[in-house]
């Protein structure tokens, strides 16, 4: 992995933001020599022939453990820690026992095997041998990454209100025009998403994202979604 200034083209990594983050990346990689990790690329310092810029040596640790210090914290820099297993149940142990949980990466010639760690990750993303996610797809992450999603559908929802409502008088609404009759679902309006039935009704609105982003919302009239048991 070769490094270079980010105005080039090609192939390279460039520098980190700031100063304040070159020196807390070579903090983490002297924390990870200090707890007995082994170095076996990159280091301390910058790059051979650098002597300025916030150029990081790329850097990769074996024989790391999952309390070691440089397998805990987000370094934010190009370095790789390499911790050893033995079976997929350690695996899954060593991924999940995080505070974080953006993305994870599965690199596998056993597509079942691949299928099944997916689902047993503990992450908001997963990226199996390279493929990237669909367009379309939600980005987000779980625990300290954060809560939420952007993109697609899901996306959208942050944008709406829920209204939960008890002792509904279904009668009364039978008697209205374009209403749903009891032991129905009915909308008024186009409906945009798969809502799941979790009560005895819920009304969904899309006036939020409507009133922030008129002229980016995809429905004219505000979205009313009934459910009855």
């Amino acid at each position: 992995v070769t490094v270079g200034p980010a105005s080039e083209e090609g192939r390279h990594i460039g520098p980190v933001v700031n100063e304040a983050q070159w020196n807390k990346i070579q903090g983490l990689i002297q924390t990870g020599i200090d707890e007995g990790a082994r170095l076996v690329a990159g280091g301390l310092g910058r790059p051979d022939g650098m002597n300025r810029g916030f150029f990081v040596k790329p850097t990769v640790f074996a024989d790391v453990t999952n309390d070691m210090t440089i397998a805990r914290e987000e370094i934010f820099g190009p370095v790789l820690t390499m911790i050893p297993f033995d079976t997929e149940e350690e695996a899954m142990n060593i991924a999940n026992d995080t505070v974080y949980g953006l993305t994870n990466y599965v690199q596998t010639q056993d597509g079942a095997k691949a299928n099944r760690v997916a689902l047993k990750l503990r992450s908001g993303m997963v990226e199996m041998n390279g493929q990237p996610r669909g367009a379309g797809a939600p980005f987000g992450g779980m625990k300290q990454s954060g809560n939420g999603r952007e993109g697609g559908v899901w996306g959208i929802e942050d944008f709406t209100e829920v209204k939960a409502i008890g002792g509904w008088a279904v009668d009364a609404a039978e008697g209205r025009r374009g209403e749903g009759r009891a032991g129905s679902s009915h909308s008024v309006g186009p409906r945009r998403s798969k809502l799941q039935h979790f009560a005895s009704m819920r009304v969904f609105a899309t006036r939020r994202m409507a009133r922030i982003r008129p002229e980016r919302c995809p429905l004219k009239r505000p979205l009313l979604y009934l459910e009855y048991n």
